[in-house]
């Protein structure tokens, strides 16, 4: 038995050994500039973690609105996600990652310079520069709770005639909220492309906006380095 342990401890010893190697060690050494920049951006982002209701957009394609007898342009299908800040196991710095879950692919954690995209035992690093963030405003057809932090912007039928008026033929139609949302599109060359829907569309539109701002500042100092 004492021999079985000590071939078991020998062994957990050789996988720590082979787990650190695969951790990445990085000195993140900001300017003052940026460093107050990222930390904006880590404010916008606490507005975004609280809004009620965030979203990972997982499919959205185009429907035929007479056949499904809706006013909607689009089937979306989404998942509620987690936000928040993080450390990962596999980045080691002083940095906790601006943490984004993803439904159905690798978790995106945003920091100071790049983004780490992991998922299982990959995962990949792309430039923050690379990366552009697109916002826009969407109109949902709501068919769950409304989110208190949301505008209500209209009604339409569960069942809707081509021009948007209540189709009679069900008797036990009822109306829909079409609630605006703010929707943020993250791509890049690379292959990123994750779409995130906002309850809270103000803080989606904040958090773009201060995004572009820091990448710019990024962009214009010389001086940062890992």
């Amino acid at each position: 038995m004492k021999q079985a342990v000590e071939e078991t401890n020998g062994a957990l010893r050789k996988h720590e050994r082979e787990y650190d190697k695969h951790k990445l060690g990085l000195e993140i050494s900001l300017p003052e500039r940026l460093e107050a920049a990222f930390g904006t951006l880590d404010d916008r982002f606490s507005e975004v973690i609280n809004a009620e209701k965030v979203w990972d957009v997982t499919t959205s394609q185009s429907i035929d609105r007479v056949a499904e007898r809706t006013t909607a342009d689009n089937a979306i299908e989404r998942t509620e996600v987690c936000l928040r800040r993080a450390h990962n196991s596999k980045i080691q710095c002083d940095y906790k990652a601006l943490h984004l879950e993803n439904a159905n692919g690798g978790d995106l954690h945003i920091y100071p310079q790049f983004f780490f995209i992991e998922k299982e035992d990959d995962f990949a690093l792309i430039d923050l520069l690379d990366v552009d963030m697109d916002f826009t405003l969407t109109n949902f057809i709501e068919s769950e709770s409304v989110p208190i932090d949301s505008e209500v912007i209209d009604h339409t039928w569960a069942m809707s005639n081509k021009d948007g008026s209540r189709d009679k033929r069900y008797a036990d139609n009822y109306e829909i909220p079409v609630v605006q949302y703010g929707k943020l599109h993250l791509s890049s060359k690379s292959g990123l492309n994750e779409v995130y829907m906002v309850s809270n569309s103000e803080s989606a539109y904040c958090f773009k906006i201060m995004f572009d701002e820091y990448k710019e500042i990024l962009a214009s100092s010389a001086t940062c380095k890992v």
